[in-house]
């Protein structure tokens, strides 16, 4: 792999690499290991990782001619001490290798069709869908932890067996979930649960951003769900032996501005990196 640093997009408000970039690198069959340099640490408040901290790898957005990721999520993996190895959807899998945990952030893309509780005709995963779908499965087959956040969070509960609701719609609910306010709703937090340890909190306010959301029933799968909007639709779910967790919300939103119980999510993947 070549060494590429990221640069701070200011249309994107976050760090980015673009297309043409990518594609000359692929047309050399040079694998890019896309990192932060020093600048980009000063830029986030944030000190450079120190040797031997743990790789975490984290797949990309893709819009208008470039690879990005947003400030918050950056900044909320840079405060954990972490490296972070940027993913693109060329060749995730080849990427990474050598990285000792995995985050799936949110975006808007369809999932596969066998996801939802009514299937319909399907002709096959989107570039970003298909990264994914392999980043899932490497990590899982390599016991390497996993953070899912948003969509990030769906996609992982579907490949392990939880069933995806299409939209809001088949709720009798006065909660808006897809909303751009701060404090959407609340989130009741399960006793004996990986969350409840790490958040130290049997509930907490969290913003909401979907329109599609898992069926409460985790009968069929490895993952157990943590938490629940007060309307039942669930909010986190994981598996504590195979080192994941799923969060609905966007915790880095308030984690970059010091919110403490929400960056423990993030310094969750980063300690179980380091085991």
């Amino acid at each position: 792999m070549k060494k590429i640093y990221l640069q701070y997009l200011e249309q994107y408000k976050g760090f980015g690499i673009n297309d043409e970039a990518i594609s000359e690198l692929e047309e050399k069959e040079i694998i890019p290991e896309l990192v932060l340099d020093d600048e980009a640490y000063n830029r986030l408040y944030v000190p450079t990782p120190q040797p031997g901290a743990p790789v975490i790898g984290f797949l990309m957005g893709r819009e208008k001619g470039y690879y990005s990721a947003d400030w918050n999520y950056v900044r909320a993996l840079a405060k954990t001490g972490a490296y972070i190895r940027f993913l693109t959807y060329e060749a995730p899998v080849s990427q990474f290798m050598g990285c000792n945990a995995l985050v799936l952030p949110g975006g808007a893309f369809a999932s596969p069709e066998d996801f939802y509780t009514d299937p319909k005709q399907y002709d096959g995963p989107s570039p970003r869908c298909n990264a994914y779908l392999q980043l899932i499965k490497s990590a899982e087959c390599r016991h390497i932890p996993m953070l899912g956040i948003c969509a990030g969070a769906q996609m992982i509960g579907a490949m392990f067996g939880l069933k995806m609701y299409r939209d809001q719609s088949y709720l009798d609910s006065n909660i808006n979930h897809k909303t751009k306010s701060s404090y959407a709703h609340k989130v009741n937090i399960l006793a004996n649960t990986p969350l409840r340890d790490i958040i130290g909190a049997s509930w907490v306010w969290t913003n909401s951003r979907h329109n599609e959301s898992m069926v409460s029933d985790d009968s069929q799968s490895e993952l157990k769900f943590y938490a629940f909007a007060e309307d039942g639709v669930p909010e986190a779910w994981g598996s504590a032996e195979r080192k994941i967790l799923c969060i609905q919300w966007h915790p880095e939103d308030e984690a970059t501005l010091g919110n403490k119980a929400m960056q423990a999510i993030y310094n969750w993947v980063a300690k179980a990196a380091e085991q």
